[in-house]
C-alpha cells in the first residue's frame, strides 16, 4: 500500500472486453472434465425446462454421453440448451425451428427418403455380452448415409446431410450429425426422420 498513489492510476473510462469474457469462459468450460461440465449443465437444462428436477438416471445418463459432443461448440453454459434440448423432446414432436426449415432444399423429401432407406437395414441391436454384434455406430451411420445420398445420388454435404440435421435436431446448428443418431438410437432416429418427411 506505501507505493500506491491515485495520481498514477488512469481517469480513462475502462473498456469491457465481452469478448474476451466469452473466449476466457469458453476456454475454462472447454478445459472441464465432461463429468463435471454435465453436472454444471444440469441445473442450467432444468432451470429452462429442457429436463425436469429431478431427472430421471436414464436422462442423466444421456447428458453424461451427450456433453462431450457440445463442449467445444459452447462459450457459455446457455449456449448449450438449444444443443441438448431435442434430444429430450417426444421423437414425433421435434420442434423446428423457422430458420432451420427455411434451409431445406427442394430435395429434401427425396433426400429424407434415401436416408430412411439406407439406415433401415443397419442392425440397432445392442451389443453381445462380448462387445460385438451392434451396427448403429457413428461411423456406420456415416458410411451408410455418404454411399446413399453423396456416392448414390451425387450430392454434395451440406444439401445431403442438412435436412438430415434439421429432422434429429430441430435447428440448423447441433451436434456432431451421426454421433447424435447413435446416441438417440435406430428407431428414434427414423421416427424424428419420418415425421420431418411427413410434414413436407
Amino acid at each position: 500500500m506505501q507505493r500506491f498513489d491515485w495520481s498514477k492510476v488512469n481517469k480513462a473510462g475502462s473498456v469491457f472486453n465481452l469478448d474476451k469474457l466469452n473466449w476466457l469462459n469458453g476456454h475454462y468450460i472447454r478445459s472441464l472434465p465432461p463429468d463435471e461440465l454435465a453436472q454444471r449443465l444440469l441445473p442450467v437444462l432444468q432451470d429452462n425446462g429442457a429436463l425436469p428436477e429431478p431427472a430421471t438416471i436414464g436422462q442423466l445418463a444421456l447428458l453424461k454421453n451427450i456433453t462431450p459432443l457440445v463442449q467445444t461448440r459452447i462459450t457459455t453454459l446457455k449456449e448449450a440448451i438449444p444443443l441438448i434440448a431435442p434430444f429430450y423432446v417426444a421423437n414425433d414432436a421435434v420442434p423446428i425451428a423457422d430458420d432451420a426449415r427455411a434451409t431445406l432444399p427442394d430435395s429434401a423429401a427425396e433426400v429424407l427418403d434415401a436416408a430412411i432407406a439406407a439406415l433401415e437395414p443397419i442392425s440397432g441391436a445392442f451389443p453381445k455380452p462380448d462387445g460385438t454384434g451392434r451396427e448403429w455406430l457413428a461411423p456406420k451411420i456415416e458410411s451408410s448415409l455418404r454411399e446413399a445420398l453423396i456416392d448414390g445420388m451425387g450430392l454434395k454435404p451440406k444439401v445431403a446431410f442438412g435436412p438430415l440435421r434439421v429432422a434429429v435436431s430441430g435447428q440448423k446448428v447441433s451436434p456432431p450429425l451421426f454421433e447424435s443418431m447413435e446416441l438417440l438410437g435406430k428407431e428414434p432416429t427414423l421416427t424424428r426422420l419420418r415425421t420431418l418427411r411427413a410434414s413436407l
